[in-house]
């Protein structure tokens, strides 16, 4: 592997804290790069659409994209250079961060380095979930808002949290099928959250947003119901959902059955710490934040000298 120029300062993730921090980077006169191993610039929340797509901010499965449009142009203007389709595949105490970019290796050596590798959905197993046909939530948004791609023909959401409600809302608006949406709190739980939301006045117009997208769509939401096993003869042909008590676990006697091709589970956010882990960053285990974070200042810097962390990266807060 032969070194490539340097900047100041890496970003390691496009997505929306890794614009912004690269973007005051920027605007404090250092030169930075932002790597990213995808097609486009955004991340997951700011995720761009292929060349060629249509689009339309109105429309939910969208939302979001213009405004990353916005922040990646501001970016670019400050001189923040983009590298994507660029793989980080190692990444040293010394500071060095090995890439795989148009087919070749090279190797980056920055004074600095930005870890903003966002999160990764939290898996949970379950008989017949490895059946083709059973996703998480984050890919199938991936795929409507990347690809304008249907994950399948009769869908069924099924996990706790607001992103399959948005997935869900975004999956009805672009014409697709769903079965229902399962969330496994139940409401009474839900409503004892209210406080929590107190001053989230933009996140909940978003949620009422999405709500009223799955009544117009006829799109039962159910509450305090989940998946316990998945079945099919090589692929996904239905599913078995049943009742939760208060723990969380299965009640006897509530199974019923539901046909669907396609299930996309979605139970939260973990922060991807994989690259602080190989650099030796000091983690903390904070469950409010997601579970395993990188420890940090108020200035996002690290015990190892010259990392910084931003976004889900630190933790989870959505």
């Amino acid at each position: 592997m032969t070194p490539m120029s340097t900047p100041e300062i890496v970003v390691i993730g496009a997505g929306p804290a890794g614009i912004r921090a690269a973007l005051e980077a920027a605007r404090a006169g250092a030169s930075v790069l932002i790597l990213d191993e995808h097609a486009r610039p955004g991340g997951q929340y700011y995720r761009q659409p292929i060349w060629g797509l249509p689009t339309s901010p109105n429309q939910a499965i969208f939302a979001h994209a213009e405004e990353g449009h916005a922040q990646i142009a501001e970016a670019m203007r400050a001189g923040v250079q983009f590298l994507t389709d660029a793989l980080v595949w190692g990444v040293f105490a010394e500071g060095a961060v090995a890439i795989l970019s148009a087919g070749k290796p090279e190797v980056l050596t920055p004074s600095k380095l930005i870890l903003a590798s966002g999160g990764h959905e939290r898996p949970v197993a379950f008989p017949g979930w490895t059946l083709p046909g059973v996703i998480t939530a984050g890919a199938a948004q991936a795929l409507l808002r990347g690809q304008g791609l249907l994950p399948g023909r009769r869908i069924l959401m099924a996990g706790t949290g607001p992103l399959q409600v948005a997935v869900a809302a975004q999956l009805t608006q672009a014409g697709a099928h769903l079965a229902g949406v399962l969330e496994a709190n139940s409401f009474s739980r839900l409503v004892w959250s209210g406080p929590r939301f107190w001053g989230q006045w933009g996140r909940l117009r978003e949620a009422l947003q999405y709500c009223w997208i799955l009544r117009s769509g006829r799109v039962p939401l159910i509450f305090g119901r989940a998946v316990v096993r998945a079945v099919g003869n090589g692929e996904l042909s239905g599913v078995i959902t049943a009742e939760l008590d208060e723990n969380w676990r299965p009640i006897a006697a509530t199974e019923a059955e539901v046909e669907v091709d396609t299930l996309c589970l979605g139970f939260g956010l973990v922060p991807n710490t994989r690259l602080a882990r190989l650099l030796g960053c000091e983690l903390a285990y904070v469950p409010a934040r997601g579970g395993l974070v990188p420890v940090h200042d108020d200035n996002m810097q690290t015990p190892t000298p010259g990392v910084f962390v931003a976004g889900e990266a630190a933790g989870i807060a959505g």
